[in-house]
């Protein structure tokens, strides 16, 4: 077994090339790409190894091995994620941030700082970027639905 996933900068990346191709690592593989889809829903780790056909101690038992993480870890460090691309990207409070990715206000402000070290505020606060609903007086269009066509009024 190989790389299925590695840890960087915060972040768990599913690496695909596997030199072992063992029904555990299908198995592995049909979970995280059935969390991939579905971590902004509210998911159980029964859901998750009914949906894959394997006990749910199994399942457990692989991500630990072989991804070295637990399950609802692996969850949080995706719906973290999200958070992480609208905390920088919206203007979402961050309560809301918490409710569109699963995590409770309470709970969500605990886990972001275990993972990052950081308040959500104070990551916003240092990655944010600086948006602007100002278009300059130039009216936007898209032509043919997928050119933008800027017009000055």
């Amino acid at each position: 077994f190989l790389d299925f996933c590695s840890v960087e900068d915060g972040r768990i990346n599913i690496l695909y090339k596997l030199k072992e191709n063992t029904q555990g690592v299908i198995y592995l593989k049909k979970a995280c790409d059935y969390i991939d889809k579905h971590f902004l829903e509210e998911i159980s780790i029964p859901e998750i190894a009914a949906y894959v056909d394997i006990n749910k101690s199994y399942l457990q038992a692989l991500f630990t091995d072989k991804i070295g993480c637990t399950i609802n870890h692996y969850i949080n460090q995706k719906r973290l994620e999200q958070a992480i691309f609208l905390l920088c990207n919206s203007s979402f409070g961050i309560t809301d941030i918490a409710f569109v990715v699963g995590i409770t206000a309470a709970a969500f402000f605990y886990t972001f700082e275990k993972f990052y070290g950081l308040t959500p505020s104070a990551y916003r606060g240092l990655h944010a970027r600086n948006m602007t609903t100002d278009t300059r007086n130039i009216r936007y269009s898209l032509e043919n639905d997928r050119d933008l066509k800027g017009e000055i009024m």
